[in-house]
């Protein structure tokens, strides 16, 4: 996050924070832009996450890290998230391990796993009793 946007951004949470303690010795009422800031926006923060110009910069190698080692580059979450998911996601897991060749590609790999186990779930049980 860059220095300047939180500076500013904690002055206007500071103004805010007194015109609504004001407003409220007062019983006045502030319209809900100028409590939150222009626009609606809380605080003055723009909308979305916040964004570090360093996290982008250097986003690049974390990419290659995970192309050249996996998904389980630092230490072998994949494998103790598994233990907690129960024996039928070992293959679920080994999927993930091999779709996942960047950062960016992680959350789709995950969400397209759950939504494929989510359906497996919900589907009926076609045995015959």
């Amino acid at each position: 996050m860059d220095r300047r946007n939180f500076i500013s951004t904690t002055i206007l949470a500071t103004a805010a924070t007194a015109a609504t303690a004001a407003a409220a010795v007062t019983g006045d009422h502030l319209p809900a832009a100028t409590a939150a800031g222009e626009g609606g926006v809380a605080m003055g923060v723009e909308a979305g996450e916040p964004r570090s110009r360093r996290w982008i910069e250097q986003r690049w190698l974390v990419d290659n890290i995970i192309q050249a080692n996996g998904i389980d580059w630092d230490q072998p979450r994949s494998f103790y998230w598994m233990v907690a998911c129960g024996v039928e996601a070992g293959g679920d897991f080994a999927i993930i391990r091999n779709r996942v060749k960047k950062y960016a590609d992680a959350s789709p790999s995950f969400e397209w796993t759950a939504r494929r186990r989510e359906a497996k779930a919900k589907a009926p049980n076609r045995r015959a009793p």
